[in-house]
Order: structure tokens, then C-alpha cells, then sequence
């Protein structure tokens, strides 16, 4: 206990006092009471002393604030100080109840310590676990086309070797899976290293400004091609300009329109309806497809997870997280409605005037 007058001079202290400071009791009776504080703070507690004595009333020093306290041998220690007036002989003093915690804040950054390295052991082991996952689906999901490749190939080569020569049609159903398995090799490649620059904080996006219906059309045009019979409606105006990534947005739509017409065939239609709302783009691809159970539905964003009308499947399952991820780069939102009479819709919605950070900026 520090007690101190109106020109902020001790005027009585406790024994207590006496041993967390160091002072004699008849070396500190007189002083001002900002001996006892850190040479960096006495002229702001000097200002702090005053506005007291103005407005005395109990209550706590320094609210939010790390105080400290300092020895006679100049050491510091943090404190808590609780402030109650005083009145005596007439004379209004203020008692400082003052004490030490230096135990427990050492207890408080022991405790710190130890959350953080439970949150970095955590991490790490996510990150650990994340890794085996993506080494494990990628080295099985590029085992498959890599396989199929060189089946076919030397199925032809054997052709050759035996009849010295290869029937046309047979020569072309031949290149054409080899065609195909090349594709998806390439897109599991593409989606992998995508991940890593996600996960990595590298993936980047080179802003133009760009029609979003030409790139609608560009996507449904290559998905059709792919597709074969499949066939994509469009709904939009004549142009809609925003400012995207093109390669990138056209990446989210083939994904989109890609997934639609895998698990909505034919005779469902896939539709892409596009509109403007409120200053931002909306690009809505519909399918009429079996929609997706219930209880997947909250797990179709995340890496490695694929589903169908009937539950998880084999698969890299990289394709709607990527999209996502890059969607929300563009200051955008990628979400999924699933209407009560079946099917699938994702919602892609952009600002037209494209995200305000990118990405490859931070």
C-alpha cells in the first residue's frame, strides 16, 4: 500500500511495500511517488497523477495497459494497481494498492507457449496428413491414364509388328484413347500443381478486362467438342464485361459444365444462365442430373472428395475446390443449390469490378 498526497508525495507506505520496492521506509516517506515508476512513464503518470486528484474516485490504474513497477536497484516488475481517495485531516490523499504479478504473467506467457505449440504441432501434423493424401490420390489417380497410355500404345506397336501394317479405323479408336487418356493426364497435372500454388499462396490471377459471355460460350464450345452429343443451353444477354483472369474464369466454367455433364447424361439438359444483379455477375450452370445426397453435400468444396447421386467415388476430386479457391480470389463466391425436384446448380457470382486484392499481390 502507497499512499500519496495531492502533489503526489508519499506519505505512508506498508511494510510490504517497503520489501517489493527495496526502500527503507524513511528513504521513500517525502519522495514523489514516481520513484516508483519506470523512467519512460513518470512524466505521462505525472499527467495521469494529476487528472486523478481532478476526478478521485475508485477504481482500477491503467485499464488494457501493461503496467510496471520499479525497484530501488532499478529492476522492473509488472504490476496491477487498484486506486481509492482518501480523505484526511481534511486533506484528500489517494491509496494505491499495488501488486506484484510477476508469477503470473509468467504463467500467462508459459501458457501462451504451450496454445501456440499446440497449434503449430496441429498444423503441422495437418499439413503431414494433407500430404499424404495428395502424394496418395496423386500417385494413383496419375498411375490410371499413364497406365491406359501405354497400353494402347503398345497394343498398336504389337499390331504393326505382327501385320506389318494397321487398319484405319482400328489406328484411329486407338489414338483417340490415347487422345483422351493424354487430356485427362494433362488436367490431373494442371489440378495438382493448382493445388500447390493454392496451398502455397501462389496462385495468382492476371486481371483484363473480358466479356463474360464470350468466355461462357468459349467454355460451353470446348466442353461440347469433348462432349460429343452433349449439347449446352445458353441464357445471357448480348455482353457483360468484368474484369477476371479469362484462362482462369474459363477453367471454373469447363469444370462446372464438365461436372454437370458427367453426372447429369443425356436426355437432362445442362443449362448456363447468365445475368447482372446488384453490380455484380451471376453465371448459374444447371444440370438435371440425380443432385447429390444430403449428407455429402457440405464436403463437395473440399480437396480430394468426390460424389455422385449415390455417394462417394474413386477420384482426385480437385476440380470444384480449385474453382472455388479461384473464384474467391476474384473477390467472388462459388456456391451450390440443390432444387427439391432434383438436380444441381452452381452459382458463380462476381463484382464486375473485379476483387480489390489479388492473390499473387499478398
Amino acid at each position: 500500500m502507497v499512499i500519496v498526497d495531492r502533489d503526489g508525495r508519499i506519505v505512508r507506505v506498508n511494510e510490504q511495500a517497503e520489501a517489493v520496492f527495496g526502500y527503507a521506509r524513511g528513504d521513500i516517506l517525502g519522495q514523489p511517488v514516481e520513484i516508483l515508476v519506470p523512467e519512460r512513464f513518470r512524466s505521462a503518470h505525472v499527467r495521469h497523477r494529476q487528472g486523478y486528484f481532478r476526478d478521485p474516485r475508485k477504481r482500477p490504474m491503467g485499464v488494457g495497459l501493461e503496467l510496471y513497477g520499479r525497484r530501488k536497484d532499478g529492476t522492473e516488475f509488472p504490476v496491477e494497481i487498484s486506486l481509492s481517495p482518501m480523505g484526511s485531516d481534511g486533506e484528500l490523499l489517494s491509496i494505491s494498492a499495488i501488486r506484484d504479478v510477476t508469477s503470473r504473467r509468467a504463467e500467462e506467457e508459459r501458457a501462451q507457449l504451450l496454445m501456440r505449440e499446440q497449434a503449430a504441432r496441429a498444423a503441422l501434423e495437418d499439413a503431414v496428413r494433407v500430404r499424404d493424401e495428395f502424394l496418395s490420390v496423386a500417385a494413383h489417380e496419375l498411375k490410371t491414364p499413364i497406365t491406359s497410355l501405354r497400353a494402347f500404345a503398345e497394343l498398336l506397336i504389337r499390331d504393326v509388328d505382327r501385320k506389318g501394317s494397321l487398319d484405319p479405323s482400328r489406328f484411329r479408336r486407338g489414338l483417340e484413347r490415347i487422345d483422351a487418356q493424354s487430356r485427362k493426364l494433362t488436367t490431373l497435372i494442371a489440378q495438382l500443381l493448382d493445388v500447390s500454388r493454392i496451398q502455397a499462396g501462389h496462385l495468382s490471377l492476371e486481371l483484363a478486362d473480358a466479356d463474360l459471355v464470350s468466355v461462357v460460350r468459349d467454355a460451353v464450345t470446348a466442353v461440347e467438342a469433348v462432349g460429343g452429343a452433349r449439347s449446352v443451353g445458353i441464357e445471357a444477354p448480348p455482353s457483360l464485361r468484368a474484369r477476371v483472369d479469362p484462362i482462369r474464369f474459363e477453367q471454373v466454367l469447363t469444370n462446372l459444365l464438365d461436372n454437370a455433364a458427367k453426372y447429369a447424361p443425356p436426355p437432362g439438359r445442362v443449362v448456363v444462365r447468365v445475368v447482372e444483379t446488384g453490380g455484380d455477375a451471376e453465371i448459374v450452370v444447371s444440370d438435371e442430373g440425380p443432385g447429390i445426397d444430403e449428407a455429402h453435400r457440405v464436403r463437395i468444396f473440399d480437396p480430394f472428395y468426390r460424389v455422385d447421386g449415390r455417394g462417394p467415388v474413386s477420384g482426385i476430386g480437385l476440380g470444384l475446390y480449385v474453382s472455388q479457391q479461384i473464384v474467391e480470389q476474384h473477390g467472388g463466391e462459388l456456391r451450390a443449390e440443390f432444387p427439391p425436384d432434383g438436380g444441381t446448380r452452381m452459382i458463380v457470382r462476381l463484382p464486375l469490378a473485379g476483387p480489390t486484392v489479388r492473390s499473387g499481390d499478398r
